[in-house]
């Protein structure tokens, strides 16, 4: 049985002599140093037994936890600058492109620790005052890449010179020096270019193409036959007729029957004119025109108008007329006419650019229109994936503050456990009582941990960190409680039987026994009164932590008498373990060893002397 335990100590002197040998090392744990936070994973330039190279900065490690990294060719990442470079005075363009392998994620890290992952995308726009003035890239299996604002070079931005002109503006008005009645002449000319424009307006109405559509009312029966009558297809009756048969091919032949009865005495569009015909169509059956450029009922509106605006038009045409011919013989009206044509010509020209840019705004309109239909199609769609979704994903923000709790309160578990490794390093190893015994209790302690522990350490990681969970035990645990508070309560619970009671158990004798570690061993090493006094202290502050999480703990104490104790201690009837063996001079009906520790209503288990 020495034999394995002294195997178990080179094991360990071995990886301490090569962790002295690397050049690179990495942390072991997220952590906080000096204001910067480091991410569990990454690596830096080990140039001291603590120390490490940030950029142009030596930060000591002190107790923090690191491990050996095995690193990529460097020389891949020698010139950092290619992949930060100042675009603008304003943004940083990232470029990590060449280092995205779909498996693993680059990330930067802000001057505030806040953090921005590259995973599928190598390359990001991240504004300059966002990154602060120092920041750094973790590329996976590379040492960390330091940047800082100093050092990146800026561009140079040339600054427009040109002064602005100001013109001035001689007054030429074309009426200017005209007599009363060349005034009146030119308002009666004026009258003229109203009635021509309307004339030019209604001939380009007209010459848009099929845009009035051509109406018949639906009777029953079949469409094709309906169709055949109307002299057009079946296609394009339904293409025609979108609004009111939607998706027809695809429907049963009881929805098309359906749909039929309903449609009854409706009106078909069968094909389009440059002629407007009236529909007989009810108002509630137009839509909105945030669904179409222009509904019927306003094209009828406008043919309204335009109506009303004709006779108008035409009662001043008949006037402008006989004035027109009792100044015919004036030559000066005449050339004053001529001139005015002229004028009539020309904005002709402009009503006639007008009218493109109409076209072309309805055509934009069109554009923005079925792009809106797209926009809704993606919403049903990504609608239709969260609800497929929201069965293996739920978002659990009520129990992030626990979370935190419990993962500090492991956290800080784990590093009294490390710190036992430590001084298991520091044992006189040529003395093999002191270091069976360590090695044994060690041993006895990772035994004790319950199988679950890490995978419940990852759940409130997780929920830690994004406030989420894809625990498939754990949303169907929560999916049956009506509200958050018993949610709360539940997964208080869960933690507490599944891990941390256990774990806790083992965690709570491991330090008890250390911190009385004289008492198993003759040897006073100062090595062995600096585990006492640190575990002394350690033991003090996981009481305090353990209170924080809701743990009940029925404290026992080892080597004290048991009587103290009674009310919530069982008796176990066991022979003692290999290391308590030895111990000697305890009084009888004194706690020899600790086989668990109970929590609320359960005892705790003890062997007595």
């Amino acid at each position: 049985m020495n034999m394995r335990y002294l195997a178990l100590t080179t094991v360990f002197i071995l990886t301490a002599i090569c962790s002295m040998a690397q050049n690179y090392i990495k942390f072991a744990e997220a952590t906080e140093i000096n204001g910067r936070k480091f991410l569990k994973g990454e690596i830096y330039l080990q140039i001291d037994d603590k120390k490490i190279l940030f950029g142009k900065d030596t930060i000591d490690l002190g107790k923090t936890k690191t491990e050996k990294a095995t690193v990529g060719n460097v020389s891949q990442i020698s010139d950092k600058l290619n992949f930060v470079i100042n675009s603008d005075n304003i943004n940083y363009q990232i470029n990590v492109t060449k280092f995205i392998n779909g498996k693993d994620t680059i990330k930067l890290v802000k001057a505030d620790n806040n953090t921005i992952p590259f995973f599928t995308k190598g390359d990001e726009s991240i504004g300059i005052k966002e990154c602060g003035s120092s920041f750094r890239l973790i590329i996976p299996s590379y040492p960390s890449i330091v940047f800082y604002e100093s050092e990146i070079h800026k561009p140079v931005i040339e600054e427009s010179t040109n002064a602005p002109v100001t013109e001035v503006v001689e007054d030429k008005s074309l009426f200017s020096g005209l007599t009363w009645w060349q005034y009146l002449i030119g308002g009666i000319l004026l009258l003229i270019i109203i009635y021509f424009l309307y004339k030019l307006i209604v001939r380009f109405v007209n010459k848009r193409g099929d845009k009035f559509p051509l109406y018949e009312k639906y009777t029953g029966g079949d469409f094709n036959d309906f169709a055949q009558r109307m002299n057009i297809s079946r296609q394009k009756l339904i293409k025609y007729n979108k609004d009111k048969l939607g998706d027809y091919e695809s429907m049963s032949h009881k929805e098309k029957e359906k749909l039929k009865n309903n449609l009854r005495g409706k009106d078909f569009i069968i094909g389009y004119s440059n002629v407007y015909s009236e529909p007989s169509k009810t108002s509630n059956e137009f839509e909105q025109f945030n669904q179409k450029p222009q509904t019927t009922s306003e094209t009828y509106q406008q043919s309204q108008n335009t109506s009303e605006l004709s006779s108008q038009i035409q009662r001043m045409e008949t006037r402008i007329l006989n004035k027109i011919e009792s100044l015919a013989s004036n030559k000066e009206a005449s050339q004053k006419i001529e001139n005015l044509q002229k004028e009539i010509e020309s904005f002709k020209g402009k009503i006639t650019l007008l009218n493109k840019d109409i076209e072309q705004s309805n055509q934009k309109i069109n554009e923005l229109n079925s792009e809106l239909t797209q926009v809704h199609k993606k919403k049903q769609e990504i609608e239709g994936e969260y609800l497929k979704y929201s069965e293996k994903v739920i978002f659990v923000d009520y129990l992030e503050p626990y979370a935190k709790a419990t993962y500090d309160y492991y956290n800080f578990c784990l590093s009294g456990y490390t710190k036992a490794l430590e001084y298991f390093q520091k044992l006189n190893h040529s003395d093999s009582e002191i270091v069976s015994i360590v090695s044994q209790l060690l041993v006895k302690f990772n035994s004790n941990i319950p199988n679950k522990t890490n995978h419940w350490v990852g759940v409130i990681n997780e929920i830690k960190d994004s406030k989420a969970t894809a625990n498939i035990d754990l949303i169907r645990s929560l999916k049956q409680i009506p509200n958050n508070e018993e949610k709360s309560k539940e997964f208080r619970r869960i933690l507490l039987k599944e891990v941390f009671e256990k774990y806790s158990s083992s965690i709570f004798i491991l330090t008890e026994e250390l911190s009385n570690l004289s008492k198993f061993t003759a040897d006073n090493a100062s090595v062995v009164k600096d585990i006492e006094h640190f575990f002394t202290s350690f033991k003090s502050e996981l009481h305090s932590k353990s209170k924080a999480i809701g743990l009940d703990l029925n404290y026992v104490p080892l080597f004290e008498h048991y009587e103290k104790y009674a009310a919530f201690t069982k008796l176990a009837n066991q022979t003692c373990s290999l290391p308590y063996k030895n111990i000697k001079n305890i009084p009888k009906d004194s706690v020899l060893e600790i086989i668990n520790y109970g929590f609320g209503n359960e005892e705790t288990n003890v062997i007595l002397a």
